[in-house]
């Protein structure tokens, strides 16, 4: 790594100047493990407790999804 690289890529986080973010591959990922378990409140959870220890704006619109996911078990 040289001076000029200013960003890694570690874990599907993605780490620059003090700034961390879960990569758009993964946090994907995330939104469609929500979609296929959405009347399951430990992996609901388990996925916004995790997105929220590396970065609370991505953990906000994870919530929004859960959120619409979990009013979806009341629709549907």
């Amino acid at each position: 790594m040289t001076l000029a690289e200013t960003e890694i890529v570690s874990f599907n986080i993605r780490l620059s100047r003090g700034k961390l973010v879960i990569t758009p591959d993964r946090i994907q990922e995330f939104y469609n493990q929500i979609a296929l378990n959405f009347e399951n409140d430990y992996v609901l959870d388990g996925i916004e407790g995790y997105v929220r220890t590396v970065n609370s704006a991505q953990a906000d619109d994870v919530g929004a999804a859960i959120g619409r996911a979990r009013a979806r078990r009341t629709v549907g």
